[in-house]
């Protein structure tokens, strides 16, 4: 996106310590009992990655690119 005000780009893969963050969370709260086994399963991904922004440019209109 060009808009450098609203987006800006990242440097690799931060999913590996979001990752690490989301099972040391669910970990603690199943060590706590606040969460079931099958729900600790349900929360940790199985295969975490990068979202990615994909934009549709709007042709019919007057200032599009």
């Amino acid at each position: 996106m060009s808009e450098d005000e609203a987006y800006r780009s990242t440097e690799g893969d931060a999913s590996k310590q979001s990752m690490k963050n989301v099972k040391s969370l669910v970990n603690r709260l199943h060590r706590q009992g606040s969460i079931s086994g099958d729900m600790k399963q349900y929360l940790i991904p199985r295969y975490p990655q990068a979202g990615k922004l994909k934009g549709n440019p709007k042709i019919h209109k007057a200032d599009a690119p």
